[in-house]
This record gives C-alpha cells, structure tokens and sequence, in this order.
C-alpha cells in the first residue's frame, strides 16, 4: 500500500507541482509573449532549463512506474501465498 501512496505522490510532484512551477512559466515565455520581448540568448537559457526540467520528469516517470510496480507485485505475492494450496488428488483414487 504504501508504495501506491508513494508513487502517486511522486507522480502528482513530477507531473503537476513541478509542471506548474517550472514549465508554464516557460511555455509563457517561449510560446506565449509577443516576437521581441525576450532576447535570443535568454530564450536559449529558457529552452535549456526548459530541457533539463524534461529530464526530472522522465526521472519522476520511472520512479512513479517502479514503485506502482512494486506495489503491484507485493500484492500479488500477498495474495497468492495467503491462499492455501489445493492439495493433489490420490492418483490411485477413482473420479466420481
């Protein structure tokens, strides 16, 4: 359970809270505001921190995926070793 809490919050981090923080105010400033307003060299600096910023959520992808991941997998394991095994039928007994 806890590693589905903690992937959600590390998605909810990477792809909201850090896309709200750090890239819309980029997308403004590379996409929204007028041809003129910005210099071309500070432009260049927006897109690189604007690339850089990618690559923390890619980071934040994989670790979202690994942990849903395990979670999944714990659960799984969990539940397969609670059920007890069937036992194997007699192979000398008769089928009714």
């Amino acid at each position: 359970m806890i590693h589905a809490l903690a992937a959600m919050v590390v998605f909810v981090c990477t792809e909201f809270v850090f896309s709200a923080l750090f890239f819309w105010p980029r997308n403004t400033i590379m996409f929204v505001d007028p041809v003129g307003t910005h210099s071309a060299d500070h432009l260049r600096t927006v897109a690189a921190e604007f690339e850089a910023g990618h690559w923390v959520r890619v980071v934040g992808g994989v670790v979202t995926s690994a942990l849903a991941f395990t979670g999944l997998l714990r659960l799984y394991r969990g539940r397969v070793f609670s059920v007890p095994h069937a036992t194997r039928p007699d192979a000398t007994a008769t089928p009714s």
